[in-house]
């Protein structure tokens, strides 16, 4: 799954969100834990202005790695 979190990193860069989104999406069919492809995620959907789901993909990938305070500050820009 480490890949597809690093295909749709790649793509996010480039930003071609959609198939980032299935990148990541693939990733987390494999490995629904994957705190890279959760946090991908949540860019996308705090770049579409959808709170919400990027709140919760935030919120799941601080959970599982609270040490990392990218995911925090994911949740703190959010506005929630």
């Amino acid at each position: 799954s480490q890949e597809y979190a690093n295909k749709g990193n790649a793509l996010l860069g480039l930003e071609r969100n959609e198939e980032a989104l299935e990148a990541y999406t693939m990733g987390l069919e494999i490995e629904p834990d994957n705190i890279f492809c959760l946090y991908g995620q949540g860019m996308i959907y705090k770049n579409k202005e959808k709170y919400e789901e990027a709140y919760e993909l935030f919120g799941k990938a601080f959970m599982l790695n609270p040490e990392d305070d990218d995911y925090y500050y994911g949740v703190i820009h959010i506005g929630y």
